[in-house]
């Protein structure tokens, strides 16, 4: 059949001769011609709409949202519009502390997630057991204990009999580090009095208001305080042994059943980080910029966070990554010394977007 928005229907000629019931016949043929265009046209509008349409649109939380450096992928995601090339609407949820993420996506009230990796296997161990890592975002480099600016404490064995805060629970990194950080010095949590607190800014305002001692922080926060003035580094784990400077510090979680119901989801929003992170790690400055806009902070000083996070930053949950967070989990109790790579790790979407965006 012929198509009537191609072929013309008279020509030129006979259109001429035709009398005023034929000019009146074509008007109805052409006035037919332009609906059957414009119905085209609204076909056509409506296809490209529903192909650039969300595949799916919901929450992603993350806890010390848009603090830790594990934040910049997504924050570069949204900014360079790698979600919405994903066909994804996400809306950030900010929480409190990992714990916090552990739970909501547990129980499936968040489906995708980031939170710390050993407090995610400490929640595991705990029972929450439909919680799965999908991917990482960046290692243990920004992580801190830190005193006000004219403490009297010098070193890690002037803590003893101190008041330290760290975050909501004995099964969280910031806990662990904390171990790790006192046995540097010869000393347990029994030498000290440990306040849990629900997150790094609350930690933070502790130490420089002088509610405790020693507390728990993390860059770029730590950073422009200690820039102003407030506070002093005391002890980081990036400079610490392999123990508290190789361990996965921030995982991408989702839970059993989402990962079922909804694979394409999950590739699709792993691939908008390994993107971001690629990005990143090309254009360190301008990542730095986007995350010192979402902080209001200098670039400088969102920069200078950054720079050390970089070599960490892969979407691969490696099986080096985990065993060094289980030692971690082992050594305070949170998870089993059974507990299998497989069971808690789900990595078949992150190794091949590893592969394609590592360099």
């Amino acid at each position: 059949m012929s198509d009537p928005q191609s072929e013309p229907i008279f020509d030129r000629g006979s259109f001429l001769r035709r009398s005023g019931a034929a000019v009146a016949g074509l008007t109805v043929l052409g006035a037919a011609s332009s609906g059957a265009a414009l119905a085209q046209s609204q076909g056509t509008r409506a296809l490209r709409n529903a192909a650039l349409a969300p595949v799916w649109k919901g929450d992603f939380g993350m806890a010390n949202w848009p603090l830790s450096d594990a934040a910049v992928p997504t924050l570069v995601a949204i900014e360079r519009g790698f979600f919405k090339a994903q066909r994804l609407n996400l809306s950030m949820v900010a929480y409190a502390s990992g714990t916090d993420v552990a739970r909501a996506v547990n129980a499936g009230q968040l489906n995708l997630g980031g939170g710390g990796y050993l407090t995610a296997l400490g929640a595991y161990g705990a029972g929450l057991t439909e919680i799965r890592c999908v991917g990482t975002a960046s290692k243990a480099q920004s992580l801190s204990y830190a005193v006000v600016a004219d403490s009297p404490i010098k070193t890690v064995a002037d803590l003893k009999g101190k008041k330290i805060a760290t975050d909501s629970s004995q099964r969280t990194s910031p806990y662990y580090l904390l171990t790790q950080m006192l046995a540097s010095a010869g000393l347990t949590p029994n030498d000290v009095t440990v306040v849990f607190l629900g997150g790094t800014a609350v930690c933070q305002t502790a130490v420089e208001n002088g509610v405790v001692d020693a507390g728990f922080v993390i860059d770029p926060a730590a950073a422009e305080s200690v820039a102003e003035g407030k506070i002093r580094m005391l002890w980081r784990a990036a400079q610490g042994p392999a123990s508290t400077s190789k361990f996965t510090e921030t995982a991408y979680l989702s839970n059993a059943r989402f990962i079922a119901n909804k694979p394409e989801v999950i590739t699709r929003w792993l691939t908008a980080q390994a993107q971001a992170q690629q990005w990143i790690r090309h254009n360190p400055k301008q990542a730095a910029a986007i995350w010192a806009k979402s902080l209001h902070y200098p670039a400088d000083v969102a920069l200078a966070s950054l720079t050390p996070a970089l070599p960490g930053m892969t979407i691969d949950p490696s099986i080096s990554g985990f065993n060094w967070a289980k030692k971690a989990g082992v050594t305070i109790g949170t998870v089993q010394p059974t507990l299998s790579y497989y069971s808690f790790n789900v990595p078949q979407f992150a190794k091949p977007l590893a592969a394609r965006y590592s360099k």
